[in-house]
């Protein structure tokens, strides 16, 4: 019968050149750079993800493999789309990246199934040389001299004080949060800074400190992820 589809026919698969599977993921990873650089240029406030970076740079990879793997054919298209349906966690996962790595195997065990041996191979390979290099040149971390400062305040009290040395040590300070607390006259405050030195951090705790009214000095380094 002409008309029936035969999956295990060998000329049922979509044979890629090696020049042209490595021109793809080249050509998705210039994009996944370039996209995960706009992401970090354009990010705003303090829920910053290395992870997430990283995430989008592989994903779009990833995205690439399946393309090549699918092709034009119908049934590989649904077999992925079955693939992926039937998998269930129940573990929420903690970093995003692990999703990624579980799509990608995915992706390459639904390639070594068509006999796409060389996509996988250059595939495989391509995803984790790029992981070794995203670890070790920190690909994607904001480095930062903000820090987030949170304490206690006496209504009572004249603030002129810790604004002044505010203004002292720090290029920026923002007041992003005021929560009242179970005594009236106290609020709890929050201030994203930006230190003019970073040396003067201890500096600015000691003298904070020193403040009548000026209770539960934090300090928190915002310098990597950081959730709020």
């Amino acid at each position: 019968m002409s008309d029936e589809i035969v999956i295990n026919n060998i000329t049922n698969l979509v044979r890629l050149d090696l020049n042209d599977i490595v021109l793809n993921l080249f050509v998705a990873a210039i994009s996944g750079f370039w996209l995960t650089f706009c992401y970090q240029k354009n990010h705003k406030g303090l829920s910053y993800s290395q992870s997430f970076v990283h995430t989008v740079l592989l994903t779009t990879i990833i995205m690439s493999l399946v393309v090549m793997t699918i092709g034009s054919s119908l049934v590989r298209a649904f077999a992925l789309v079955g693939a992926m349906s039937i998998i269930r966690y129940r573990t929420v996962l903690k970093d995003t990246k692990d999703l990624t790595y579980i799509f990608a195997a995915l992706v390459l065990g639904m390639g070594a199934g068509t006999g796409n041996f060389i996509l996988v191979f250059v595939g495989s390979l391509f995803i984790g040389l790029l992981s070794f290099i995203l670890t070790r040149t920190n690909y994607g971390a904001i480095y930062k001299s903000d820090y987030i400062i949170s304490f206690n305040f006496e209504k009572k009290s004249d603030s002129k004080r810790y604004i002044h040395l505010l203004d002292k040590y720090c290029r920026i300070h923002n007041l992003i949060n005021i929560e009242s607390s179970d005594t009236e006259d106290i609020n709890k405050l929050t201030y994203e800074i930006k230190l003019i030195e970073e040396k003067n951090s201890e500096k600015l705790l000691n003298e904070l400190s020193e403040i009548t009214g000026l209770t539960q000095l934090y300090l928190v380094a915002s310098k990597n992820d950081i959730d709020f």
